[in-house]
C-alpha cells in the first residue's frame, strides 16, 4: 500500500468561501498554501493570496505553471442554492464549467485534484447514501454540482 505524501505546495481556488478558508488555515502550517481569489479581496496570514481566472483554459494554465502547486483543491462555485434558481446559466458556469476547465488543466499538467462536490445530489429521502447510490438532484445547484462530477471524473 503506498502512502499519499502531503503537499509541499497546494493551491485552493474559491479563496474567499468559508470551506477554502478552513483548509488553507488546516494547511498553512504544514506547507505553502496558495489561496486563489477571483473577485473578492482577502487576506489570510499564513497564505499567499493570488488572483486566479477559472474561465480561461490558457490563463488558468499559465496561473498554475507559475505557481506550481502538487495539489489543487477545487471549493470556487456558487453555493447559495436560490441564487442557483434564479441564475441557472451562471450556476452551470460557475459551478459546472469552471470545475471542468480546472479538472482539464490539471490532468495536463499532471496535478492532483481534489474536487469539492455536495450532498445535495440526494433526494434526503433516506440516511447513508453511497458513492453508487443513484443521484437525485432536487435543485439548479444540484444539477450543477452533479454535471461538474461527470465532467470532472
Amino acid at each position: 500500500m503506498t502512502t499519499l505524501q502531503p503537499p509541499k505546495r497546494i493551491l485552493i481556488t474559491g479563496g474567499s468561501g468559508l470551506l477554502a478558508l478552513n483548509w488553507a488555515c488546516r494547511l498553512r502550517d504544514e506547507c505553502e498554501v496558495y489561496l486563489a481569489r477571483h473577485s473578492h479581496d482577502i487576506r489570510l496570514r499564513g497564505a499567499r493570496v493570488v488572483p486566479l481566472e477559472l474561465e480561461s483554459i490558457d490563463n488558468l494554465t499559465r496561473r498554475l505553471e507559475e505557481y506550481r502547486p502538487e495539489w489543487v483543491v477545487h471549493t470556487a462555485g456558487i453555493t447559495n442554492v436560490d441564487q442557483c434558481e434564479r441564475e441557472p446559466e451562471r450556476a452551470r458556469e460557475a459551478n459546472a464549467v469552471l470545475a471542468r476547465n480546472m479538472a482539464e488543466v490539471t490532468a495536463r499538467l499532471g496535478l492532483r485534484l481534489i474536487h469539492i462536490s455536495t450532498d445535495h445530489l440526494f433526494s434526503g429521502t433516506r440516511s447513508m447514501y453511497r458513492e453508487d447510490d443513484a443521484p437525485q438532484p432536487l435543485n439548479e445547484y444540484a444539477r450543477t454540482k452533479l454535471l461538474a462530477e461527470q465532467w470532472v471524473t
